[in-house]
């Protein structure tokens, strides 16, 4: 996906632990499906590190694609 400039986490986004917790999942499981495109991401920060959308959680679990 793409890399969010800012410096700073913004509140709408969510680490990929914060986002399996939520969907009651695995790290390993999470990860795999933002890797293969389930679940868009950005890369924040100089050493990137993943992050999701907080509503793209929400919907994912609101569809019943996850357990949560």
């Amino acid at each position: 996906m793409g890399r969010c400039p800012v410096s700073r986490e913004p509140e709408d986004l969510m680490t990929l632990k914060q986002a399996a917790t939520l969907c009651g999942v695995n790290y390993d499981t999470f990860h795999q499906w933002v890797r293969k495109g389930v679940l868009p991401h950005v890369e924040v920060g100089e050493r990137p590190s993943l992050r999701v959308r907080r509503d793209e959680v929400t919907k994912l679990v609101r569809e019943g694609s996850v357990s949560a």
